[in-house]
């Protein structure tokens, strides 16, 4: 009898290349991510952040062991068929990258140059939290003791974020005292150059933890509100190419302290934008948010100096598109990506502004080893809460109507009845829950919304009338959660919309269990096999 199709060699011989091919491709991913942990192992002593650095170390080394043993268990006689092997490929991935990540951080924190290094490294606490923390899900996800219970529960993964953020600042409230003592002791000693970056590394320290300033006062410091110190870190800025121009000024590459940034220049002293760009950006600091390093006026323009990312999200997605078939992310990778974007949004409400304008072209990315980093930028339209009540009283970016939810649409429309402007003032934060929902459909699909409709009127009309883009219900490994996520982010009734700290819970737990292969860890707590 002939052999069917299932067990034909053909089918057979392909699966068997398919799995050696997927396995050497895990092998490739742990042995960069080993050589990163030899890298940081033979750093020089570091100049700073000493106690984060041996957090981040010590992470990435269980974890990396624990790929290992993973590894050596995949390769057992008879455990194959109860894996996905092929879908253990984006895990390693994030773990190189996370590797990366980590050894960056440990090497900037070691330079010789220790004041211009630390002014770009410190107040970073949630970004050495946020390495962590997926450092212990990729743990967990290699673990097999969680198998015994049938994994993590969402509150669970939420406590061991929970727990993560709480041991990171205390590592990083060590870490300002011990740095604020250095800078202290070495000030005389300082060229007047170095006195100025010194007085601005004690500005972003005391970001971190307030700090007594024992007796010490130095001329034209940031505790002064002298505009002109912040004007004099310019000295360090040394021009690059253009990266673009608009209407109200041009962005251009550069070089500060050392570091590749993005120089912003708007036209004329007073231009509003730069005004409202400086007052709502300087006071941030989160990973996934832009970050205002410094700024300063001349006589014919106004400048800041921004981080330097590769481009944004949506030119991204089409270029992968061009490259692979849709969609342009795998499962979690897109998850990752919405994670950092929830995450950033996230931090911004707990500071009070309000972003009014998310979308995939207004979020910036810089791609590490295949890995994408996303911070949330164009703040253009931000508001804080107290001033973002009177949305009938802004004007609106015509491209963003999209993204747009119902309620502020009747107001661009001067429908200004009482019900919309209701739902407006009441929750001006749901409306970025709904814009988020809008850019999880762009990341799923690589589509914006409604990609089928070129008028922008019939778009906002199918807004009104409740319509919404259709998400890809047949998504292969989409999680049915997240699509329920993503339709009660762009609900009718903004009362009836997640807020970000559940939003960033949601997601996390996905991102847990995407990382699970179920069958295999189930398989493995049977037979006792364990790390």
């Amino acid at each position: 009898m002939a052999p069917s199709r299932l067990d034909s060699p053909d089918s057979s011989d392909s699966a068997e290349v398919g799995y050696a091919a997927s396995m050497e491709t895990l092998d490739s991913y742990w042995k960069l991510g080993d050589d990163c942990v030899v890298a940081v192992q033979k750093t020089s002593l570091r100049k700073f952040n000493n106690e984060q650095c041996g957090y981040l170390v010590d992470k990435l080394q269980v974890v990396v062991q624990s790929a290992r043993l993973f590894l050596e268990v995949l390769r057992a006689e008879g455990l194959r068929s109860y894996v996905d092997v092929a879908k253990q490929v984006e895990t390693f991935k994030l773990l190189l990258a996370l590797a990366k990540q980590v050894e960056s951080f440990v090497q900037g924190c070691c330079k010789d140059s220790w004041i211009q290094s630390a002014m770009t490294l410190t107040n970073v606490w949630e970004y050495v939290a946020s390495v962590g923390f997926h450092l212990v899900l990729c743990r967990v996800a290699f673990c097999m003791e969680c198998a015994a219970t049938g994994g993590l529960t969402l509150n669970e993964v939420e406590e061991i974020h929970k727990a993560e953020v709480e041991v990171v600042k205390k590592k990083a409230f060590a870490d300002v005292d011990t740095l604020f003592e250095k800078v202290i002791l070495e000030m005389p000693s300082l060229s007047s150059e170095n006195k100025d970056l010194a007085c601005y590394l004690i500005q972003r320290l005391k970001q971190v933890k307030p700090i007594p300033a024992s007796g010490l006062h130095v001329s034209g410091s940031p505790s002064e509100g002298s505009s002109g110190f912040l004007g004099r870190l310019f000295k360090w800025v040394k021009p690059g190419g253009q990266l673009g121009r608009g209407a109200s000024g041009t962005v251009d590459k550069a070089i500060w302290l050392g570091t590749p940034v993005a120089k912003k220049t708007f036209f004329g002293t007073e231009n509003p934008d730069f005004m409202k760009e400086v007052e709502v950006l300087s006071p941030l600091c989160h990973p996934n948010v832009m970050s205002v390093f410094c700024s300063a006026k001349n006589k014919k323009s106004c400048s800041i100096i921004m981080e330097l990312m590769d481009e944004d999200l949506y030119h991204l997605m089409q270029r992968r598109l061009e490259e692979n078939n849709p969609p342009p992310f795998p499962i979690l990778e897109a998850v990752d990506i919405m994670l950092q974007i929830g995450e950033g949004v996230k931090y911004l409400h707990n500071q009070r502004v309000v972003h009014r304008d998310l979308k995939s072209m207004n979020i910036l990315v810089k791609t590490l080893d295949g890995y994408v980093h996303a911070k949330v930028a164009d703040f253009g339209l931000s508001q804080t809460k107290e001033k973002s009540v009177r949305y009938s009283s802004l004007t609106y970016n015509v491209g963003s109507s999209r993204w747009m939810p119902p309620e502020i649409i009747k107001l661009d429309t001067r429908d200004t009845g009482s019900s919309a402007m209701t739902r407006t003032q009441k929750h001006p934060l749901k409306c970025d829950s709904y814009s988020f929902g809008m850019v999880c459909f762009e990341i799923l699909t690589g589509d914006v919304p409604y990609p089928t409709i070129h008028n922008l009127k019939e778009v906002k009309k199918l807004i009104i009338q409740g319509q919404r883009p259709q998400l890809p219900k047949d998504c292969k490994n989409c999680p049915p959660m997240l699509i329920d996520l993503i339709e009660k982010c762009w609900s009718w009734n903004p009362e009836e919309r997640p807020t970000f700290t559940t939003i960033c819970s949601v997601l996390k737990y996905m991102k847990y269990s995407l990382m699970r292969s179920g069958e295999f860890l189930l398989l493995l707590a049977t037979k006792k096999i364990c790390f």
